[in-house]
């Protein structure tokens, strides 16, 4: 049987925390699931929402399924757990590393969700399509053609190459998710940190759940402001 199939981009340990606390006894804890608009409002476990077959999964040439990520994701889920409930949840103070480890859950909760996935897959896919008509075009064109368009644009900066843009392109979150974490959490670890508590009114989390806004933007600062 093949396994760790269902993928879930909004962790289950996560959205727990969003659970009804007048679930009836004996049956499954439920999150209240609905539309932005408030409609079709439907009892769901966590298990059941927010998931994709294979989102994560590496597909090796040899037909190989790599885990790599949906394991290093579930370490990093079990990681914010054991602080939010041994720390955060008794108002205790969080070490340096539960610091590092809580950003990187942060940056890695904006990274790997299909909208993200989505999204870059769509700006590489623009870039993919200029590289392939750029290609056509060079099947025609005159030296001097080559040699005008070579002066085009040339930088000393860093170059990609045609078959990494179809990579980024067809397989985004396979080929982004750990630059993404990784180039993110740094940048998160110089802002302060606020923790909202309630004991009666709800949260809202979704299937987007971690929002960056910069009201200064042009300042060159950033302000990061996330969903619980």
């Amino acid at each position: 049987m093949t396994s760790h199939k269902r993928q879930h981009f909004v962790p289950q340990s996560y959205l727990k925390a969003w659970c009804d606390p007048n679930t009836p006894a004996g049956q499954e804890p439920y999150v209240w699931r609905f539309n932005k608009d408030g409609s079709d409002p439907r009892r769901k476990a966590p298990e059941n929402i927010f998931h994709e077959t294979d989102l994560y999964t590496i597909h090796r040439a040899d037909g190989e399924r790599d885990l790599v990520l949906e394991h290093g994701l579930a370490g990093l889920e079990s990681e914010f757990v054991t602080i939010r409930d041994a720390t955060l949840a008794r108002r205790g103070e969080i070490t340096p590393r539960d610091h590092v480890m809580l950003c990187a859950f942060i940056a890695a909760a904006h990274a790997r969700t299909p909208a993200q996935r989505d999204h870059h897959g769509a700006q590489w896919a623009e870039v993919l399509d200029m590289m392939e008509r750029m290609r056509e075009w060079a099947k025609t064109a005159t030296p001097e053609q080559m040699r005008a368009a070579s002066t085009i644009g040339r930088s000393s900066g860093p170059s990609i190459e045609y078959e990494d843009v179809k990579r980024l392109a067809g397989k985004p979150m396979q080929n982004i998710l750990i630059p993404m974490v990784t180039e993110v959490t740094p940048l998160l670890l110089p802002l302060d940190i606020l923790v909202l508590v309630t004991a009666g009114a709800a949260f809202i989390t979704s299937d987007n759940p971690c929002v960056w806004f910069d009201p200064r933007a042009t300042s060159g600062r950033r302000c990061i402001r996330g969903r619980r």
